[in-house]
């Protein structure tokens, strides 16, 4: 249990201490609400020290919040400042609250903002968060693929039964519902026909698989998480059971948001018993390997003829290449040197007796035909001669 705080409301109605004392009920926070109607009386009781917290209302008997947050932060410039405002209050003037260390919140829209601001507020948690409509628009992220965890453990569900009616009694709930990480309802009480129960486990899965990944960033093997979904409808909260399973507790639209402190003691409690029940196996990650399934009769033979083939092309083909790259062309035939003797300008001479004018008849057919029938006048053919020359037919 923290150490008692001492806070400080300035209200001239007993609204703004009523919520500030149900804020520290559901935080399970011990502390001294000092009320005080005007803003000189607040300056007071911070002027005497060992204040945690200063919460008023936007308007008071003597002053504007905005002065007294001003004001108050001049006196401690680390004490931090909520001004709750109501619908029908006027819009405070922000460019005149530059440099204060200051929240501004709405009633009754931001109820449960109220109640996160205080928490953060007492356990001394910079920066301070600013006004729900200030919340920068965070940037699309990647989606993360869901971590591999092999198979769910199982669970004996009816060892947990009694823990679960337990728990949806504490709390008041409509329905509680059992889910594996894997999406599949496990269990089921209460009123549970009005809420698609399906839907419900599919949507919420992936983000309880993804809770191996808490326990490196906030430290820890054995992480533990709460998430809170609010709608006209119906309003969930979701607890995380160890690495493989988590609840979810079902309440109508208007009852969800006053069952923070129930949920949050008696939640937890029962998460801790369903983690005794369950041993060392809700924070057990159990990969298993797939082993290689057995070739079909037959594969591994054509596998081996194949690989053969392909072997034995590359071996041909590589031989090819080899050939070639080893190929030298024959060398040309040399002629035989003339003769030391020879008169080379006798050869030259002769060659003016030459004439030249008939050396066309050595490729005119006709001259060609005559001179071979002036040859073969007279002479008889062989049979053997007329068949080359064409006389006779071949058979």
């Amino acid at each position: 249990m923290a150490s008692p705080y001492r806070i400080v409301t300035a209200d001239r109605t007993p609204l703004i201490p009523t919520l500030t004392r149900a804020a520290l009920d559901l935080l399970e926070r011990s502390g001294t609400v000092i009320s005080v109607p005007s803003g000189q009386a607040a300056l007071a009781e911070l002027k005497r020290g060992e204040v945690d917290l200063l919460i008023c209302a936007p308007t008071l008997a003597d002053m504007r919040g905005a002065e007294l947050a001003l004001q108050a932060h001049r006196l401690n410039a680390d004490l931090p400042i909520v001004i709750l405002a109501g619908s029908d209050d006027p819009a405070e003037d922000q460019s005149a609250l530059e440099g204060s260390l200051f929240v501004h919140l709405e009633r009754p829209a931001d109820g449960e903002q109220f109640v996160r601001v205080v928490r953060a507020m007492l356990d001394g948690e910079p920066p301070f968060p600013p006004p729900v409509e200030a919340l920068p628009v965070p940037l699309p992220v990647a989606s993360v693929p869901v971590p591999d965890l092999g198979p769910v453990p199982p669970v004996d569900v009816g060892a947990l039964a009694d823990i679960l009616a337990t728990l949806l009694n504490d709390v008041g709930a409509m329905a509680v519902v059992l889910v594996d990480r894997t999406g599949k309802i496990l269990q089921e009480m209460g009123a549970v026909g009005y809420l698609d129960r399906d839907r419900l486990s599919a949507t919420l899965a992936p983000t309880f698989a993804g809770m191996v990944r808490i326990g490196p960033l906030v430290g820890g093997a054995r992480p533990q998480a709460m998430h809170f979904y609010d709608g006209e409808d119906f309003d969930i909260f979701a607890l995380a059971v160890g690495l493989h399973h988590f609840i979810c507790l079902i309440f109508e639209g208007t009852a969800g948001s006053r069952a923070f402190g129930a949920v949050t003691m008696f939640g937890r409690r029962a998460v801790n018993e369903m983690l005794a029940v369950l041993g060392e196996a809700a924070f057990t990650i159990t990969v298993v390997k797939e082993e290689a399934a057995p070739p079909a009769p037959g594969t591994r033979r054509k596998s081996a003829k194949r690989k053969t083939q392909e072997i034995r092309l590359a071996e041909l083909q590589q031989a090819q290449v080899e050939k070639a790259a080893s190929y030298q062309p024959p060398p040309p035939e040399s002629l035989e040197p003339l003769p030391e003797d020879v008169d080379l300008e006798a050869v030259l001479s002769s060659l003016d007796k030459v004439d030249l004018s008939q050396a066309d008849d050595l490729f005119d057919p006709e001259q060609l035909a005559r001179i071979a029938a002036e040859k073969l006048a007279g002479e008889r053919l062989s049979y053997d001669d007329a068949r080359q020359l064409g006389v006779l037919k071949q058979d």
